[in-house]
């Protein structure tokens, strides 16, 4: 069996631990950032998304109604 650490050991291994916990904690901070960075982007390109469309869905029926009436307009006239 071996024999238990001493204060100065303990302490000594368990200043690597933290330090790395400390370089982890510094790291999952950055990637939190980034990630909120990109959860941001992301939420502005589908509003961007959403109102592109609904654009075209609105210009689109507006095109389609002013052709409805040139045509209707055609047809009237050549009637007469």
């Amino acid at each position: 069996m071996s024999e238990p650490l001493t204060r100065e050991e303990f302490l000594t291994h368990i200043e690597y631990v933290r330090t790395d916990v400390a370089e982890l904690k510094d790291h999952l901070l950055r990637l939190n950032g980034r990630t909120g960075d990109v959860e941001r982007d992301l939420a502005v390109l589908k509003d961007r998304a959403c109102t592109r469309g609904r654009a075209a869905w609105v210009g689109g029926g507006l095109a389609g109604s002013m052709i409805g009436l040139i045509e209707a307009a055609k047809w009237w006239v050549s009637k007469q």
